[in-house]
């Protein structure tokens, strides 16, 4: 009789191997099946509670091409945007203009018994995450209202638009905009002064269903955008952010990422370094091309919540956040040379940290922009300027 003692045990180790991995594998997938219950469930919760599909946060059908700045707010919208954190109905009118529930159009060239601020920027301009009521142009006309040196006949036209860049709203000005007539332009930049004359602010296009795209998206870009709207993601980074020494340690890098443009980090402001340069360039055209056509400008300049409230810096640390003094520096710098070189600049840091400080929420956790409290000390700063400065006399007021 053959000795078999020394093949059984290689048949029994070759047989329980292919055991272990059938097990590992119906445990992942038992691992699977929990996450997508987890997932539609919390998917479920979130549109329950909220009133729209997680996705709706962030990506919203409200923009249409346009042949001057790529693209523009949608004419005639009327459009309930929800977040965990706010609940707002966005209406502009037959002009792309966001407006209150009357979305009246504005008249064309100059109108007797009216002196025009026109806003221009992106989000926060707009209005993101508030009604029109609660949002900076309603505040600043509504505080200039009662101001003598504007009176009851001053309005302010909001052609703020999401995600779109100063140079092209530069462009959308020179064939659109100044059609208006305003008397005074407002041009709205955020967490960095440098804006560069090429347009690369945030590379989006908007798709036939009205929804901004990413350029050119690279696979990690892809992945991030998919991972954002995931509910899994969503609540765990709610839950991270009452645990804020999860992001303690910054992640040092060459820009700020989850800001909503580009934003490469500075060093101390050099007015003769590439940025500073190049930026000059849109500044110089903007001016130049307000003031040709009767205007005139004010830059006003404010920063993410991270410069403003001292319990969000631990949650931007790892989004590339690493010395915020020293950004605040050259950012007041920055508009310190504006000023220097004849524009009016006003930077809204010290109003916003002093908000911030008497207890103010000025900005949402989650979504970036500014909550009714920020749009309030916002326009409280702009009224409290234009009432001190010489863009108030005279704007052009004409007679009936």
């Amino acid at each position: 009789m053959a000795d078999d003692s020394v093949q059984r045990p290689l048949a029994d180790s070759n047989k329980a191997e292919p055991s272990r991995v059938r097990r590992w594998f119906a445990r992942l997938l038992y691992l699977l099946y929990l996450a997508i219950i987890l997932e539609v469930g919390l998917q479920l919760f979130y549109f329950v509670t909220v009133g729209q599909w997680l996705p709706m946060r962030m990506s919203v059908p409200m923009f249409a091409r346009n042949e001057h700045c790529e693209f523009f707010n949608r004419a005639n919208l009327k459009l309930t945007h929800n977040s965990g954190e706010f609940k707002t109905t966005i209406y502009t009118n037959g002009q792309g203009l966001r407006t209150s529930a009357e979305a009246a159009d504005y008249p064309l060239g100059k109108q007797a018994g009216k002196r025009r601020i026109l806003l221009l920027g992106p989000s926060f301009a707009f209005g993101w995450g508030v009604d029109y009521e609660q949002s900076f142009a309603s505040l600043l006309q509504a505080k200039l209202f009662n101001d003598p040196a504007f009176g009851p006949d001053v309005e302010v036209l909001n052609a703020g638009v999401p995600c779109l860049g100063p140079v092209q709203e530069l462009n959308w000005y020179q064939h659109e905009g100044k059609k208006f007539e305003p008397d005074l332009v407002i041009q709205f930049v955020y967490g960095s002064t440098v804006v560069p004359s090429g347009g690369e602010w945030n590379s989006v296009e908007v798709d036939d269903n009205g929804f901004l795209i990413k350029k050119n998206a690279t696979t990690k870009q892809r992945i991030v955008g998919y991972a954002k709207n995931s509910a899994l993601v969503y609540y765990l980074w709610q839950a991270a952010i009452h645990a804020e020494s999860w992001f303690d340690q910054p992640q040092g890098g060459a820009k700020v990422e989850g800001a909503g443009r580009e934003m490469p980090l500075h060093g101390a402001f050099n007015p003769d370094s590439p940025e500073v340069i190049d930026s000059m360039k849109f500044y110089t055209d903007l001016r130049a091309t307000v003031e040709q056509t009767g205007a005139k400008l004010l830059v006003v300049y404010f920063p993410l919540s991270y410069c403003v409230h001292e319990g969000d810096r631990s949650r931007w640390a790892h989004l590339g956040v690493v010395d915020i003094e020293r950004q605040n520096q050259f950012d007041a710098d920055f508009c310190q040379y504006l000023q220097e070189q004849g524009f009016d600049c006003l930077n809204l840091t010290d109003n916003l940290k002093a908000a911030a400080a008497a207890g103010e929420r000025l900005y949402y956790y989650v979504d970036i922009h500014w909550t009714p409290a920020g749009n309030e000390v916002a326009a409280r700063a702009v009224a409290g300027f234009l009432k001190e400065s010489s863009l108030t006399t005279p704007l052009r007021h004409p007679a009936n």
